[in-house]
């Protein structure tokens, strides 16, 4: 099935091209085959390229409608489904979420919408914070620095901290952002173009009489950077606001190179793995963590507590998905989630 000449996006070493594949695609175990109504892109559709993850289809998210399934799925074919297929090196190409057919494999998938994996690993698993109304053990009402938060990690993470009980949460976004990501939960916002940025969320902290040690850089840019140069870089000013007696908790969508201590968001259970990502020490407890907080996010999603992004962009076909994929990787997109309607 799903095994005719067809469109995908496909990310080679330098950068996503559109190919043509005919890959027979036959859903097992617990899989759907999926016949993918919209893909979401992000900034890792390309930038993944930089750890080793390409050579497959690109992306991640998407939704649809299931057309078969394997003996043990949780679908009926004609449910329609959201979710995401994980990162990996040598990922099958059935697993791609730019493409018209996809198998949906692996346990992040939901019949509602449901988003922000990477912002419940960054908060709730790397910096330990708790989340009672889901279930999760862990340090309460903290305050938190997130930095990028116009991106759809960014603003996933606002919304999560401020459900979860915590705060103030300290966030960085181009000053239109501003108004939006305060109603979404943002107790102050800094404008990171700004030079003095780190100092004035320092001082913000100060006022607010609480030590804050924990930030999750939802960009990364220039997280490979060393020396001098990790001082201008979103990981390094990030750490930079934060208290730094008592020890300094960072989260960063992108490998650190400058400092071990910080860590990478998306954790790998694979102890061989040859990326620099951080080590998951107990695989079932970091998938059940994701599991409570994506079922907190389907409960509430819509009302009033959790909201997604707010800015939904439609692009249609594969030159604007190619168009929008070097965009969103460009750093472009600001408080915005783009989808991609299929067909491509």
């Amino acid at each position: 099935m799903a095994s005719s000449p067809r469109n995908v996006i496909y990310l080679t070493p330098s950068g996503p091209l559109l190919k043509s594949i005919s890959n027979p695609y036959a859903p097992v175990d617990a899989q759907s085959l999926l016949l993918v109504s919209y893909s979401g892109i992000n900034p890792a559709d390309i930038k993944h390229a930089t750890l080793g993850l390409h050579s497959s289809v690109a992306g991640y998210d998407m939704s649809g409608v299931v057309l078969c399934t394997g003996p043990s799925s949780p679908f009926l074919p004609s449910d329609r489904i959201f979710g995401l297929n994980p990162a990996f090196p040598n990922r099958p190409l059935y697993m791609g979420a730019h493409q018209d057919y996809a198998i949906a494999a692996g346990r992040f998938w939901y019949e509602l919408p449901g988003e922000g994996p990477l912002a419940a690993d960054g908060l709730f698993s790397l910096l330990g914070l708790g989340f009672p109304d889901a279930g999760i053990v862990g340090e309460e009402k903290q305050g938190v620095v997130i930095w990028g938060g116009g991106s759809t990690v960014g603003v996933a993470a606002v919304q999560l901290a401020k459900a979860a009980g915590h705060g103030p949460v300290f966030v960085t976004a181009s000053r239109k952002n501003h108004k939006k990501l305060k109603a979404l939960g943002a107790d102050y916002c800094f404008d990171y173009k700004d030079g003095d940025v780190v100092e004035q969320i320092r001082e913000a902290i100060r006022g607010c009489g609480k030590p804050v040690r924990r930030a999750l850089d939802a960009v990364g840019v220039g997280s490979f950077s060393e020396r001098e140069e990790f001082g201008r870089s979103s990981p390094g000013m990030a750490a930079a606001c934060l208290e730094q007696e008592g020890g300094v908790e960072l989260a960063c969508v992108l490998p650190v190179k400058a400092d071990a201590r910080y860590k990478l968001c998306f954790a790998t259970r694979d102890p061989e793995s040859p990326l620099p990502m951080a080590r998951m020490e107990d695989p079932e407890k970091w998938y059940g963590m994701q599991e409570k907080v994506m079922a907190w996010v389907v409960k509430n999603y819509g009302e009033g507590k959790y909201v997604g992004c707010p800015n939904i962009t439609v692009v249609k076909g594969a030159e604007e998905c190619l168009e929008a994929m070097v965009r969103s990787a460009e750093g472009k997109s600001s408080l915005e989630k783009i989808a991609v309607e299929h067909s491509l």
